[in-house]
């Protein structure tokens, strides 16, 4: 009886070393908290309407337990405030991971990302990799895959720059 227990809490250890540990080829070990560190980063001061809500998606990562979207709310124009059609989406952001033990997480990501934004036009000095089309961006930060999307076409430029704003609060954690 003694026996079971020990592998049962060798198990248990070797789980929590693997899922907390940072990956030897990646910075990232869990998905971020998609509406902490969109606020935390400040980027949404660089889109053109002011957001009023962060709201977080309530699907969860199985893996890591954190919110892996957040949803940037804006009040629709000409809306009074407290209508049920008051708030809409303007912008989304979500992040991913693939989890591969014996393979380059970073290489796996970059690969993911450059397949996600087929037809789109690749983007310098936005995180370690990153696509635009239409105001919907894809980025790597390390073995993090980013996808921004949801905004109006017209914010493009915007867009951009809170992709880039976002992408060097990501990569300096």
């Amino acid at each position: 009886m003694a026996g079971a227990v020990v592998i049962v809490g060798v198990a248990a250890a070797v789980v929590i070393a693997t899922r907390d540990d940072p990956p030897a080829d990646g910075r990232f070990a869990a998905t971020p908290d998609a509406c902490r560190s969109v606020v935390d980063s400040g980027a949404a001061a660089a889109l053109p309407k002011s957001v009023g809500d962060f709201r977080p998606n309530p699907d969860k990562d199985d893996r890591s337990g954190d919110n892996t979207a957040c949803y940037l709310i804006v009040q629709r124009d000409g809306t009074p405030a407290g209508h049920p059609m008051a708030d809409q989406i303007y912008v989304t952001v979500q992040y991913f991971i693939d989890k591969w033990k014996t393979q380059d997480e970073t290489a796996i990501a970059g690969k993911t990302v450059a397949e996600l934004a087929d037809g789109f036009r690749p983007m310098s000095g936005v995180g370690d990799q990153a696509y635009v089309k239409d105001a919907q961006i894809w980025m790597r930060i390390s073995n993090l895959t980013v996808n921004i999307r949801d905004a109006p076409a017209e914010a493009e430029l915007a867009t951009i720059e809170f992709a880039r704003i976002l992408g060097r609060h990501l990569q300096s954690r």
